[in-house]
């Protein structure tokens, strides 16, 4: 007589979705086991991790709630205070049994919350209620809802997809916005040097608000959509420069590389020193993603070193400089210039200043959302540069639309570029960069031209919100002011920023740009391809190459 034990991770992983309908488990349960078992590493070190640190990292897995993590502490963990609550009218069953009345499961807790040493009564009562028989409503367990496969999804036998060989590029990880859009340049020329590949098929993932910022010569699926999980699980190759929040199965042969949007002066993922819940939030999810990670690309060898400690990433790390700075060196940087220059509507005399800041994790509006103070004086800006000075201000992505109302659509001297789709035109175009913490200064480094640092809140940023990876005062390219009129001050005599920032600005370039010699999208590529034809065995029964392409963050 045999044993049978439980599937591996591995396998779970591998298992098509109509076998787990077959077996009466529907989509939603099915993705929250596949999803759990492709992070099974993060999952496992929970054991021994405090108890709201564990559950933490549990409930960030897309499906998995507080019942299902209730249950795993019990049993994996051996919390005593761990309860099922929340699913299968638990507390109202219980209260019901012990009082004759029936009650939430606040209530079931309220007699411990003056002890909380001792384990929870009712975590005791939950586990004995099961052998009692008593009910308090007469209602059978929720059966799971039993889900077809549909002849046209896009991941079914009989589908057009099945048997091709999909290779999915993407290059965000969340909903794509304006910034996110500004990147198109790394994804569409890292893809472009894939184009030799035979019957390579290429989709883009993007948010439908920002459509327009798309080539038109490809496919494209909504970001959130099951289609867009589709394509990601079906990849033979993902790339992307954020995080991808978007839930798919990634198959054990598929080869993910992050090419990660920037050089770090800020602390990003676990580097963070001062985590809002918010953050925190944000930070376990993305957790999720780290552990696809195969390869880590970065800008600069110093920038993968930060990097990789920041997101805790012990796989393969390559200094291949960013893809969408390639432009910036290239032959048609003058032609992009003009064009860009032309498309925004300045003129040859005009100075055009690009003023591009972060977004700070404590500004929020009454919603919750994200918010941002701009500080720079646009009245004062206008009066004291006069007409020969344009002012164009690009939003981070998770602030992107907050311009709207403040600055008139039809200002020829204050214009909103947050919803520009490439980047890398504004840095072309722009002829002084004003930033703050934002990665976008080692980009429009790579360009020469004058920056300045509008570093109003330089000590709560780096003591009580963000903190750096490096002390940035001795090393800045250009001047670090406090002040509205200081910026304007330093934007009034950009000859002056030159000639005294001139040897800092080269000692920067070499430090963090050294890289930036227009082929780093080729080396990207490479390594893209590499990941593609080693895959032998995976590759001798697909004819196809499909490439899918979601635009990415941009600071």
């Amino acid at each position: 007589m045999g044993m049978r034990v439980p599937p591996s991770a591995q396998t779970l992983t591998r298992i098509p979705s109509w076998e787990w309908l077959q077996a009466s488990i529907d989509g939603k349960r099915s993705a929250a086991v596949v999803r759990s078992a492709q992070v099974a590493g993060r999952l496992e070190a929970t054991i021994g991790m405090p108890h709201a640190e564990a559950e933490r990292r549990l409930t960030a897995v897309p499906g998995v709630g507080t019942w299902t993590a209730a249950e795993v502490r019990q049993r994996a963990h051996g919390d005593p205070d761990a309860v099922s609550f929340g699913d299968y009218h638990v507390a109202k069953n219980i209260t019901w049994a012990l009082t004759g009345q029936v009650q939430d499961d606040d209530a079931l807790l309220e007699p411990a919350r003056a002890v909380r040493r001792a384990p929870l009564p009712g975590a005791a009562a939950a586990r004995a209620w099961p052998a009692s028989g008593v009910r308090a409503v007469g209602r059978g367990w929720p059966r799971a809802p039993i889900c077809r496969v549909r002849a046209d999804c896009p991941v079914s036998p009989g589908s057009r997809s099945w048997g091709a060989r999909p290779c999915t590029f993407r290059a965000c990880a969340s909903s794509t916005t304006p910034s996110r859009a500004g990147s198109t340049t790394t994804p569409w020329r890292s893809t472009n040097s894939l184009r030799d590949v035979p019957g390579s098929h290429h989709t883009w993932l993007l948010d439908p608000a920002h459509a327009a910022g798309f080539p038109d010569d490809v496919r494209t699926v909504e970001v959130h959509s099951a289609e867009a999980s589709a394509a990601l699980g079906a990849a033979d190759v993902v790339i992307s420069n954020h995080h991808v929040e978007v839930p798919w199965p990634k198959r054990p042969d598929c080869l993910y590389l992050q090419t990660w949007h920037g050089t770090p002066l800020k602390h990003v993922h676990a580097d963070i020193p001062h985590q809002s819940p918010r953050i925190a939030r944000m930070v376990a999810t993305f957790d999720l993603d780290v552990a696809l990670w195969d390869v880590l690309t970065s800008p600069s060898e110093q920038a993968g070193e930060w990097l990789a400690r920041a997101f805790r990433f012990d796989g393969e790390s390559l200094a291949t400089g960013s893809p969408r700075n390639d432009v910036l060196v290239g032959p048609d940087a003058g032609a992009v210039r003009a064009a860009a220059r032309a498309g925004l509507g300045l003129e040859d005399h005009q100075t055009a200043v690009l003023y591009a800041p972060t977004w700070r994790d404590d500004q929020m509006d009454a919603t919750g959302a994200f918010d941002f103070d701009l500080r720079l004086d646009l009245d004062a800006f206008r009066r004291r540069l006069g007409p020969d000075h344009v002012l164009l201000v690009r939003l981070h992505p998770f602030v992107s639309g907050r311009l709207r109302g403040r600055v008139p659509d039809d200002d020829p001297r204050v214009r909103d570029v947050s919803f520009v789709p490439q980047v890398s035109d504004l840095y072309l175009a722009a002829d002084a960069l004003v930033t703050d913490y934002s990665s976008v200064m080692f980009d429009f480094a790579v360009t020469g031209k004058p920056l300045v640092f509008y570093t109003y809140d330089f000590e709560h940023y780096r003591d009580d919100l963000r903190g750096f990876t490096f002390d940035p005062r001795p090393v800045a390219p250009g001047p670090m002011v406090r002040s509205s009129d200081e910026v304007l001050d330093a934007l009034a005599d950009l000859d002056a920023v030159r000639e005294r920032w001139r040897a800092p600005y080269a000692a920067f370039r070499e430090r963090f740009c050294s890289t930036e010699d227009g082929r780093a999208a080729e080396r990207v590529a490479d390594r893209a391809r590499a990941g593609v034809l080693t895959r032998e065995a995976h590759l001798t029964h697909r004819a196809e190459m499909r490439v899918a392409v979601h635009v990415g963050c941009a600071a």
